[in-house]
């Protein structure tokens, strides 16, 4: 985890410029030769090829920074990746707030996480 942020430290930018303001964070993209390690091991768990992984994507949220609710995309992606699945991967934690919460679930859940814990969210509305 803190060799991903090391890696992502410098190199993040506003996450706004393609969201309509659904998200206030800042993120980047780290190369893909720089997480080949990373990559393989979330490949095998999620038992896809490698090679049909994003570049890993580390976002950053600060206090009162948020992402609101979404579907990941599904269609019209001219210039996004279109993804099945998202994997998320907590790399440190906080004293208060922080947390994810999946709307589509039938209770109203916070997700409670420890720092290098991996949830996978499946995209709907795919055949």
């Amino acid at each position: 985890c803190e060799e991903l942020m090391v890696k992502a430290g410098p190199h993040f930018q506003s996450s706004g410029g393609y969201s309509n303001n659904f998200r206030t964070s800042c993120e980047c993209r780290v190369a893909r030769h720089e997480t080949q390690r990373l990559h393989a091991r979330y490949a095998k768990l999620l038992n896809v090829p490698v090679g049909s992984l994003e570049a890993a994507k580390v976002s950053r949220y600060r206090r009162d920074e948020f992402f609101r609710n979404h579907v990941d995309v599904l269609s019209g992606t001219d210039f996004l990746e279109n993804r099945i699945a998202t994997l998320f991967v907590y790399l440190n934690d906080c004293e208060a707030g922080g947390e994810t919460r999946f709307l589509s679930l039938p209770s109203q859940r916070s997700l409670e996480y420890a720092v290098g814990e991996k949830v996978c969210c499946l995209s709907t509305g795919r055949d």
